[in-house]
């Protein structure tokens, strides 16, 4: 492939990025350099190995399924960075008969480990994904260059939470004509695809249910014609927070929370 000048502003800072596979795995290389296009400066990137996450998958609230061959273990990138950029893609991997897991080759970035196949898995829910002392479902891990991550313990839970209750309006009628929306009184986790926010339709008798929320404390209100997804944008959240109520959830809990409209 013949060299391409680079054509741009001086000053301007662009990251050249590279990745590729090898025998051994994908192999990576990342830059940032200045563009000024009064000269044109060769790049030189020098590949490096990629990383690796490795842990096991726990079981609480019942015996270990028999069977797990079928389970797969799967890496997101999320937002920016060179896992994103690159267009990197992870191959879930199989757990073995100890129950761990190991994915390598990986380029730097934020990920998220997630279950990309619960075949064997009935009944069960990810309840955790903690690595580096926080819970990559809530906050994703960053991966940085030539720094692996061992001891991620996957929770796969037979207790999920149960958060259900009944809309009423002004005088205790049934209310259907709104969005029920629940989420986390920590603004921290105000981020897009939150597992802690969650919005739902009441049916025509005004009853609402949302499932496998983690435990924690919790906001919940109501209101009419939003537009979907406004829910997650911390902006929209904040506003919410005058009219909302407080609720818990324990781990495991099932809990019902009616929420009355005020006239």
């Amino acid at each position: 492939m013949s060299a391409m000048p680079l054509m741009a502003n001086p000053e301007m800072i662009v990251t050249a990025k590279l990745a590729a596979a090898s025998p051994g795995g994908q192999l990576w290389a990342m830059a940032d350099v200045g563009a000024d296009s009064r000269s044109v400066t060769p790049i030189t990137l020098t590949l490096q190995p990629g990383m690796s996450i490795a842990g096991t998958l726990n079981f609480e609230g019942g015996p270990v399924p028999s069977d797990l061959s079928r389970v797969r273990i799967a890496l997101t990138p999320i937002g920016p960075g060179a896992a994103s950029e690159m267009g990197s893609s992870v191959r879930p991997v199989a757990v073995d008969s100890d129950r761990r897991f190991s994915l390598t080759g990986l380029v730097p970035g934020r990920y998220r480990i997630t279950i990309a196949s619960s075949a064997g898995l009935t009944g069960w829910s990810m309840k955790s994904a903690m690595a580096a002392g926080q819970d990559t479902l809530d906050l994703p891990l960053e991966l940085k260059p030539n720094e692996s991550v061992t001891s991620v313990l996957v929770t796969m839970t037979l207790r999920p939470t149960d958060l259900r209750g009944t809309l009423q309006g002004p005088t205790g009628q049934p209310a259907a004509d709104y969005t029920v929306i629940v989420f986390s009184a920590d603004s921290r986790y105000w981020t897009p695809q939150s597992r802690r926010i969650l919005a739902a339709r009441p049916a025509s008798d005004g009853r609402f249910s949302f499932h496998d929320l983690p435990p924690g404390e919790y906001r919940i209100a109501a209101v009419s014609d939003v537009e979907p997804g406004l829910w997650l944008f911390p902006d929209f959240l904040r506003q919410l927070l005058p009219a909302s109520t407080t609720v818990s959830l324990a781990d495991g809990e099932r809990k019902t929370q009616d929420v009355k409209i005020a006239r």
